[in-house]
């Protein structure tokens, strides 16, 4: 997910997310029985906003293995991003057997280690 001025892990809605990875098949994930810190994978990204030509730092989550990402629907706006496909999402929600479709756009956004 990018957001561009807040923690992007409290921000999260999938709802209005605009790309999203899929993940092909099922993981199964063993409850946590030692009281651990999650570590999630943050950082700071430069983009080009394409209408302004300027650079912007913005706030992502990292996940190292998807092949797309999440970006809320507030920057694809605010960056003017073209909309290149429509991707039908099959969501799976872990413990539940149940699937949630949902229709997302992908976007195209070029970025740099800030």
């Amino acid at each position: 997910m990018i957001h561009p001025e807040t923690n992007p892990v409290a921000q999260y809605n999938p709802h209005n997310a605009s790309v999203l990875a899929t993940i092909p098949g099922k993981r199964s994930c063993k409850p946590n029985t030692k009281m651990q810190a999650t570590m999630l994978r943050s950082g700071l990204l430069i983009v080009l906003n394409p209408t302004t030509k300027r650079l912007e730092k913005i706030h992502i989550l990292l996940d190292t293995r998807a092949e797309l990402c999440f970006i809320e629907e507030k920057m694809v706006g605010k960056l003017h991003l073209l909309n290149l496909d429509e991707i039908m999402l099959h969501l799976n929600a872990f413990g539940s057997d149940d699937v949630q479709e949902h229709l997302a756009r992908k976007v195209s956004l070029d970025v740099w280690d800030a």
